[in-house]
């Protein structure tokens, strides 16, 4: 039998040098109907939990709640394989944070060029423009990742709290620690991916060989380590900031810190080709798009940051 922690190094080569196969996922459809004359509707598929996409949702509705808006949530991969079999659905929005995602379905002309013109400043990171120059996709907020963990789990096992990502390799941890799966979970993708370019290539590897020997579990979907987290079933999990900061803000015993130095990575919105409401889906961009202040909430419930 292989030592868990060559297990886990083939599972992480097997899901970052594929192509995105179709996964089985979980259906979550919200849908909110206005009664009336003259509703417009709106298709988005995202791979967000409710937790992040219905702040928006609920904003959105008041300002204009003569748009219904259908929602469906899928993983990374599973949102990319309906999409690459042809939008069937004809969703009008693909709302993600895996940059890999946008790349992968504009160089397969899944992605609608539009003449949609933003009415407030671009993205930035240190001057850098990151919206896609050709009109692709959007970049909406800042992201992070890190680790987070429960005080009253660790303090209730006598452990210490982690302090950077090498600690989360010391063997006092072993059997404490999670993560998703990268071959399903855009966001943990890019969680390796940043301590790769932390780290580098081989000390990058080598980390997460040693700390994989740590794992409780790899679980199928992002939001599951955040949920177990707080539920004790684990003590530390590998999570991008907006999982944690929502749970760190209902429960005082939970903690998150970002992984040093902080890589941060855009998160995207994109219209689709096939999409069949147009006006409405630039409605929901222009909205997105927007500064925190025109939200009329505030922008941690749901996503890290803004510039």
């Amino acid at each position: 039998m292989l030592p868990r922690g060559y297990l886990f190094l083939l599972l992480l080569l097997f899901s970052l040098f594929q192509a995105y196969p179709e996964c089985a996922f979980s259906r979550k459809e919200n849908d909110l109907s206005i009664p009336g004359k003259n509703v417009e509707k709106l298709a988005i598929i995202t791979s967000f939990p409710p937790e992040f996409y219905q702040p928006f949702i609920n904003v959105f509705n008041e300002l204009h709640p003569l748009i219904q808006i259908s929602i469906l949530n899928k993983k990374t991969t599973a949102a990319l394989a309906e999409i690459q079999r042809g939008n069937q659905r004809k969703f009008d929005l693909f709302w993600s944070s895996s940059t890999d995602a946008f790349e992968v379905l504009q160089q397969t002309g899944r992605l609608l060029q539009s003449g949609f013109h933003l009415q407030y400043p671009s993205l930035k990171i240190n001057g850098l423009n990151l919206q896609d120059h050709d009109g692709y996709f959007y970049s909406f907020a800042l992201s992070g990742v890190g680790y987070m963990w429960n005080n009253r789990f660790l303090k209730e096992n006598q452990l210490p709290p982690p302090t950077g990502w090498h600690s989360l390799s010391d063997q006092v941890y072993y059997g404490q620690v999670a993560m998703s799966t990268p071959s399903r979970s855009g966001t943990t993708h890019l969680i390796v991916e940043s301590i790769l370019q932390k780290m580098g290539w081989q000390q990058g590897w080598a980390y997460l060989i040693k700390a994989s020997g740590n794992f409780n579990t790899i679980t199928a979907r992002s939001f599951s380590v955040p949920e177990g987290i707080v539920n004790g079933r684990f003590g530390i999990g590998l999570v991008i900031d907006f999982l944690a900061q929502r749970q760190k803000s209902l429960n005082r015993e939970i903690q998150f810190e970002y992984g040093k130095p902080v890589v941060l990575i855009p998160a995207g919105i994109a219209l689709l080709n096939g999409a069949e409401n147009i006006a409405s889906a630039e409605q929901f961009l222009t909205f997105v798009l927007s500064p925190p202040d025109r939200k009329s909430f505030s922008p941690r419930q749901s996503v890290a940051c803004r510039s």
